[in-house]
């Protein structure tokens, strides 16, 4: 069965390129294309000490933006009809909570750095009342209408936190600017939602206790009125919630500090080669943001989270398609996509997938390419590999180039939704994640992920060369593909690509 299997990958191999020469060629073409000494180049500048770890909002950041742009530029990418050059601006404000404040309920008085947070609206100093609306969720396609029958404006809304039907920390924590807009466009003056989440309270508040971006506008919205989260008392003083039912409360806090923040996506595109399949797109993406500057926590005297694992890694292997496609173009056309953000809550994939630069249904497919670090170079890990019906091709570019792929590894993590290839797969397009060689978040992973030591002296340059040659080969055979890449069935994203490409 094996050597079967390898006949079949072998002519499918061959049937994909018969129109563009053997396959031999193409890969000769790729290995004299794909240079590692500009692989170097790239990873060199981009997690340089000079960029200070590529913090979204902070200089370092947009100077890796203009770098990207400008390689764009130099290797003849196209910018997207209607965009005003590579930059798709994103509204960001930064917050910082204020490091005081209570609020009192039920004889129980909830403070900041304890059992409350803070995350947004002003000054506040008053007694008057929260009326209580089971999850302040308003969802119009399921029926669902927290608010219905209930009289809020002018008044604060207590409710469940998190989402009706639960939802990953990912999804709970980019649905909290909605769930402010939706009280703040009833009329209410603010929201406190109860912790009923399953992952630690001391977790919660410690992240949300800290400065943070998020976006102002977009689905989501931004509304700056009080957003709060309070942790109930263990012992019994616990209240007994009603829906409707209103409750005195006593609010004193010096309100969270607000500022606008520039940020960018960098976009491009290049035109496909066959006139009947130029108007469909995969697209290519990884995100070029990383943590910045810890100050609090260095490594010898290193403060500077270059993130050369995340994501310089996959922004080298970006501008290698980018080069490559702009002189040898596949029949369907390439979207690049070098998206911020990621490090924040996907905010910046977020963001272009709320603000499309061309018809969704017109792109056919996302291969991200992101990951935390690797701990075998002869594998591609492979997030979603066998859900998006692009498996064998991916299969067939990594053995290309003497690599084997495994699919999602560590299932535990839930990684599939933790990267950008989620913002598009919600969408309901095909979006694996391209990560470099890991079986589990073992030691080797953990040395390098999210510290300062993941600098470009500590990268196989030969693996990462051989890593963007095969994630380059399967977006050129995904790209030229024939029958169009759909959901594995019963996949949770399925229902949401029938809708895109109605099949």
């Amino acid at each position: 069965m094996k050597s079967l299997h390898h006949c079949v990958l072998i002519i499918l191999f061959f049937t994909i390129f018969d129109n563009t020469g053997s396959a031999q060629k193409v890969i000769k073409k790729i290995n004299s294309s794909v240079n590692q000494d500009k692989i170097y180049t790239d990873m060199m500048y981009l997690a340089s000490d000079a960029l200070k770890g590529r913090k979204t909002g902070e200089p370092g950041n947009q100077q890796a933006a203009n770098y990207i742009a400008d390689q764009f530029k130099k290797a003849g990418v196209k910018t997207i009809p209607g965009m005003n050059g590579y930059f798709q601006p994103i509204p960001f404000v930064k917050y910082v909570p204020p490091l005081s404040g209570t609020l009192s309920m039920g004889g129980t008085e909830y403070v900041v750095k304890n059992n409350l947070v803070i995350l947004d609206g002003g000054a506040i100093n008053k007694t008057t009342e929260a009326i209580y609306a089971d999850y302040g969720w308003v969802d119009a396609a399921k029926g669902r209408d927290d608010y219905q029958g209930l009289e809020v404006k002018g008044k604060y809304v207590i409710v469940q936190g998190g989402l009706p039907e639960g939802g990953s920390p990912a999804e709970i924590f980019s649905a909290m600017p909605l769930k402010r807009k939706m009280a703040a466009d009833h009329g209410a003056l603010g929201l406190i939602e109860i912790y009923n989440l399953s992952f630690p309270w001391n977790f919660f508040r410690n992240y949300f206790s800290k400065e943070r971006l998020e976006i102002v506008e977009g689905a989501g919205g931004h509304a700056s009125v009080l957003h709060a989260w309070l942790q109930l008392p263990t012992n019994g003083n616990k209240p007994t919630w009603s829906k409707g039912k209103s409750y005195p409360i006593t609010i004193n806090t010096p309100g969270a500090a607000t500022t606008p923040v520039e940020a960018v996506n960098v976009l491009g595109m290049i035109p496909g080669k066959k006139k009947k399949l130029r108007d469909q797109y995969i697209l290519l993406s990884a995100h070029f943001d990383h943590v910045g500057v810890k100050a609090g926590q260095p490594i010898g005297n290193d403060t500077i989270w270059n993130g050369a694992r995340d994501n310089a890694w996959g922004t080298v292997g970006l501008l290698a398609a980018a080069r490559y496609f702009a002189k040898n173009p596949p029949n369907r056309s390439v979207m690049i996509a070098a998206v911020n953000g990621e490090e924040i809550g996907l905010l910046g994939s977020k963001y272009l997938a709320e603000h499309p630069v061309m018809p969704w249904n017109k792109v056919i497919f996302d291969l991200n390419s992101d990951g935390a670090g690797y701990s075998d170079t002869t594998l591609v890990s492979i997030i979603g590999l066998n859900r998006v019906g692009a498996a064998d091709e991916m299969n067939t570019a990594c053995k290309a180039f003497g690599l084997t792929t495994i699919a999602d590894p560590a299932p535990e993590q839930g990684l599939f939704d933790r990267s950008d290839n989620v913002s598009f797969a919600q969408l309901g397009i095909p979006a694996p994640t391209f990560a470099a060689g890991f079986k589990t978040f073992d030691q080797e992973v953990g040395k390098y992920y999210h510290q300062a030591i993941d600098n470009p002296d500590n990268i196989s340059y030969g693996y990462l060369h051989r890593f963007t040659k095969a994630f380059l080969l399967s977006a050129l055979q995904i790209a030229n593909k024939i029958e169009l890449p759909r959901w594995s069935s019963g996949d949770k994203y399925e229902s949401a690509g029938k809708k895109l490409y109605g099949y």
